[in-house]
């Protein structure tokens, strides 16, 4: 998951690089693949990622477009670090941004990405608008977000927290931009033309029940928060009916695979 968020917002507590990579991160780097084959951006001379947390659009952008500048946003100063110290200067630049409000001149970008971000942000049109701004005619850009459900392990958690607690916040912060249509009517509204939208999926596998708990006990996210501000007790509970919900589903070494979707858009700034 990424984190640019205006200020205030949920990205901003988000917690240490490396809790984000082991909890969000390894499914940002599954679903970055396919995200770039749906935005189909061509060889575009400078992209930006927003929202590029610690770097897995980053990684993937480098890999099948090495001469490409791209540029990472994000609004905390922890990933950006992390960040900076795996990924050279050139071909990457990083900066600390606000995703209503960016930094760059207007007609920038070849190609503005977005993963993971939109469902966070408190006003996602502006963010859109900003990405409009900031893409050079036509030039492309594509964001992708998880749906109100459909993420499993996240699904998996609330499932089992409501069942304990019906208060649960089961929405996981991802009350916007979650459902099927919004994402194009975002882009419609922001002035894109050539609009497209889809469903990808990704499939992550764990190697036991510690590798799904323990990043999720870590306290990244409203996910992560939810588990680690809980009572003791009441965590130990939760951590056991997940466990049994899980063992229906793993092999006799224990491992076990979950599948997650994202809806994703693209367009074009005509």
């Amino acid at each position: 998951m990424t984190t640019v968020c205006a200020p205030g917002a949920a990205g901003e507590n988000f917690g240490d690089a490396v809790a984000y990579e082991r909890f969000m991160g390894r499914w940002s780097r599954r679903l970055a693949p396919a995200f770039l084959d749906f935005a189909e951006i061509g060889n575009p001379e400078a992209a930006l990622d927003l929202g590029c947390g610690t770097g897995a659009l980053c990684d993937a952008l480098h890999a099948m477009l090495p001469v490409c500048r791209i540029a990472g946003a994000d609004l905390s100063a922890v990933y950006l670090q992390a960040c900076r110290a795996r990924l050279p200067s050139p071909p990457f630049s990083f900066d600390r941004v606000d995703a209503a409000n960016l930094p760059y001149a207007d007609d920038r970008f070849d190609a503005s990405l977005s993963s993971l971000l939109l469902m966070l942000v408190p006003q996602p049109a502006k963010v859109a608008a900003e990405m409009w701004r900031v893409t050079r005619r036509r030039g492309i850009a594509a964001a992708c977000t998880w749906p109100a459900t459909g993420q499993t392990m996240i699904d998996l958690l609330w499932d089992e927290a409501t069942a304990m607690d019906p208060q649960a916040p089961a929405d996981a912060g991802r009350s916007v931009c979650a459902e099927p249509g919004v994402l194009s009517e975002l882009w419609q509204a922001a002035g894109f033309a050539s609009i497209r939208e889809t469903v990808l999926s990704c499939t992550l596998r764990f190697q036991s029940f510690d590798d799904f708990w323990l990043p999720m006990a870590a306290g990244v996210g409203p996910a992560g928060r939810y588990v680690s501000d809980l009572p003791a007790d009441v965590r130990a509970a939760l951590r056991e009916r997940l466990r049994q919900r899980l063992a229906a589903c793993a092999g006799t070494d224990g491992q076990f695979a979950l599948e997650a979707r994202a809806l994703a858009v693209r367009g074009m700034k005509p």
